[in-house]
């Protein structure tokens, strides 16, 4: 009898395995892809606003064991792009970091130190996902936030139905937000009027380019 639960436990682990390697990436590009966001993205109102502090959060680099990486520690005196999609490997999410790492000279001469893309996801899934997207010689910096505490400290965690029906549990909401020397400048929350996300680097270029016309006061 325990050689037949260790035989079925050892088919599982071999056809789990398998889909792992064959279709996992695949899987992941066909979830959530762009639509009209519900109403409560439309209308909710983030916790963090202009002039308010960057949050304490501990976001991981790697896995097994992951680099415990603590905002607002890491940022510093920099001026950082943090960028949040909705999920490691969705389409959506390959599309908005392909355009930081075609505009990462051209935010780098506006003064931004370091772009971070972060997602509710684990610190390996983040790590192939890093590897998938070659982000080397960019100022991009990928940094899993596994527990939501980003999120939740933001006000961009969400429930999507669609998710829970997939068996995936918990998602932020896209957003985009500029810090200077830990001092948040701009955030926000970004659809564009197709209901797709609107967090891409010409989004933040203009959102720094506020900031400047402000001469560093605060822009909501």
């Amino acid at each position: 009898m325990a050689a037949v639960r260790f035989s079925s436990a050892l088919l599982l682990l071999i056809s789990a395995a398998c889909f792992v390697a064959t279709d996992a990436f695949s899987y992941l590009d066909t979830l959530g892809q762009p639509g009209s966001p519900p109403p409560d993205d439309v209308a909710s109102r983030p916790k963090i606003q202009p002039g308010d502090k960057l949050p304490i959060a501990t976001l991981h680099w790697g896995f097994n064991p992951p680099t415990l990486v603590t905002l607002p520690f890491h940022c510093g005196p920099r001026n950082v792009v943090v960028v949040g999609v909705r999920g490691a490997f969705m389409e959506e999410s390959n599309e908005i970091v392909r355009t930081y790492l075609q505009k990462s000279d051209v935010l780098k001469s506006m003064g931004v130190d370091e772009v971070i893309i972060t997602t509710v996801n684990d610190g390996a899934v983040t790590g192939i996902w890093n590897k998938k997207m070659k982000p080397e010689g960019s100022l991009l910096t990928f940094l899993a936030d596994p527990h939501a505490e980003l999120m939740d400290a933001l006000g961009t965690k969400k429930f999507d139905e669609q998710f829970e029906k997939q068996g995936i549990l918990g998602r932020s909401k896209p957003f985009v937000m500029y810090v200077e020397g830990c001092i948040v400048k701009h955030f926000e929350i970004g659809y564009d009027t197709s209901g797709d996300p609107n967090t891409d680097a010409a989004s933040a270029m203009r959102i720094i380019e506020k900031v400047k016309a402000s001469k560093g006061q605060l822009v909501q």
